[in-house]
């Protein structure tokens, strides 16, 4: 696990990327905050409009998938890093369909973890947002299982 962790974190540095040491409660709500208020007034029309992100972009998306998994069993306290990550970059530069991973797995956490106030409700919105986003894209790859799984 820390082999996998030490990695994937090499790559996403090398691509860029400042991945932090640990990942405390202030700095995990922090960057949940900020990571709501970028979804806050997004709607399904705004989500679909959105340019397709760049191929450079997509590469990382897949690295931080693979991150967050591997930081499950390895370091769980950066799970809420890696998640906010993933949807910070689709907002950022546009979406794709590994973007829809990164919201599922943003809405899981925040409702799971209670980390919003209106967590409950603002889940099921991001939830379904990703799903209308769905519709955009080839349903056919193995990103789909993912975000029934």
């Amino acid at each position: 696990e820390e082999e996998a962790y030490m990695t994937t974190h090499d790559v996403l540095s090398q691509l860029g990327e400042s991945i932090p040491d640990v990942f405390g409660k202030k700095e995990t709500k922090a960057m949940v905050g900020a990571t709501s208020k970028m979804l806050n007034d997004v709607s399904e029309e705004s989500l679909l409009q959105m340019k397709e992100m760049d191929t450079k972009q997509q590469y990382l998306l897949k690295f931080y998938i693979i991150m967050t998994m591997i930081s499950f069993f390895a370091k769980t306290g950066m799970v809420p890093f890696f998640t906010c990550r993933m949807v910070q970059l689709s907002m950022k530069h546009g979406i794709c369909i590994y973007s829809l991973t990164g919201f599922v797995q943003y809405a899981a956490m925040v409702c799971s973890h209670n980390m919003l106030s209106d967590n409950i409700r603002q889940a099921c919105r991001i939830g379904k947002l990703a799903m209308t986003v769905l519709k955009r894209f080839d349903s056919s790859t193995d990103q789909v299982a993912r975000l029934f799984s």
